[in-house]
């Protein structure tokens, strides 16, 4: 294979190709950049993107969020009871994210994570 075939990829920023003109590297560290056979670059980037990519129920959640936080701002800009606005901003949000409170619940789901990590930490002891 001759170098044609390959081209510059960096998995950090998913830039392809030579960096601009005046530029050491296209990331601040500049040790992630690697080479790769350049039929594959643009499906590397496709991929990157992808992963960045919000669906549209998720910008719709933080669309939702967003305008509780600024319902929230503007009810204490304009001298509204700050933990009524805060009250009813937390229960927007929590209907957007569809992540009512369940008494209990997520002290069983910490419990959980922790009994979890404690038996991995044991395991990579052994």
């Amino acid at each position: 294979m001759t170098n044609q075939l390959h081209t510059r990829y960096c998995p950090e920023c998913s830039h392809v190709g030579d960096v601009s003109e005046g530029h050491r590297d296209c990331c601040p560290d500049g040790s992630s950049a690697f080479m790769v056979p350049a039929k594959y670059a643009q499906e590397l980037r496709a991929g990157f993107k992808a992963l960045l990519a919000t669906s549209p129920e998720q910008a719709a959640q933080w669309d939702t969020a967003r305008q509780a936080v600024r319902d929230y701002h503007y009810a204490l800009d304009t001298r509204q009871h700050g933990g009524s606005a805060a009250w009813k901003a937390l229960g927007t949000i929590q209907e957007a994210l569809d992540m009512r409170w369940v008494q209990g619940a997520e002290v069983s789901r910490r419990a959980i994570d922790a009994a979890s990590t404690a038996q991995a930490a044991m395991e990579a002891a052994a």
